[in-house]
């Protein structure tokens, strides 16, 4: 079997959890989990490095790969909620989704723009850590945000103020905004040569976007199920580490 890294931010959680309780069984692999923000990872970069402790688990003997969950939830936090000043776009290759009626059209390339600058922080820290190893790398994509507007107001954890004061912004907006986000973290991921594992298709619906049973209980991230499934991507790919 193999040892590999698996780093990250909030997204980490559905997939420690899964293999925490024993939910999902290793056939190929032997997992480490770096849970980012927690105090033995604080501060992620010194000086525009990575923390000694986390260079420590990247030279772990025997690692053969690294999955990162780096950041991923800038668009959720730019448009889970309805703005004071009501905005939208259109996707290049999907510009069929609906707009909303009388909201403000933005450029593509500026929406682009407004999540590269708020993702800065968890790009800064991606670049550092692709350039701290020769290892493999794979950019795990954060998952999709739900369609359902009852769930997310059932479950709005630290978005309850900001809900009632403001409401749920419409589905295809936060589709959009994820998918400029999630291009975002691609494109930056093959700058370094890392390769790209996106969401597991049985739990997108048909619009794309992530199926109830594979929600949290709050409006951001996913389950444990969801985490179970992605940790059976990653070990499938790690049967072809050398």
């Amino acid at each position: 079997m193999k040892d590999i890294l698996i780093i990250g931010h909030s997204h980490i959680f559905a997939l420690f959890s899964a293999h925490q309780t024993g939910f999902y069984q290793w056939q190929n692999a032997r997992p480490r989990f770096v849970r980012l923000r927690t105090r033995a990872y604080r501060p992620e970069l010194v000086e525009g490095r990575l923390n000694p402790a986390i260079q420590a688990e990247l030279e772990h003997e025997n690692l053969a790969a690294v999955f990162t969950l780096i950041g991923g939830n800038v668009h959720s936090a730019l448009g889970l909620t309805n703005h004071p000043q009501p905005f939208d776009l259109i996707l290049p290759d999907a510009p069929d989704l609906p707009l909303i009626e009388g909201a403000e059209i933005l450029p593509y390339a500026l929406v682009q723009e407004v999540i590269a600058v708020r993702s800065r922080g968890p790009l800064d820290m991606f670049d550092a850590l692709a350039a701290a190893t020769d290892l493999p790398v794979w950019q795990v994509e954060p998952p999709p945000p739900v369609a359902s507007e009852k769930h997310i107001r059932q479950n709005p954890a630290e978005f309850a103020d900001v809900i009632a004061e403001r409401g749920v912004s419409p589905p295809a907006l936060r589709y959009k905004l994820w998918r400029v986000h999630t291009a975002l973290l691609a494109a930056r991921g093959a700058r370094h040569g890392a390769q790209y594992l996106p969401v597991p298709p049985d739990f997108c619906d048909s619009q794309g976007m992530l199926r109830l049973r594979g929600c949290a209980d709050d409006p951001v991230h996913a389950a444990v199920s969801y985490g179970k499934a992605v940790l059976a991507q990653i070990d499938a790919l790690a049967a072809g580490l050398e």
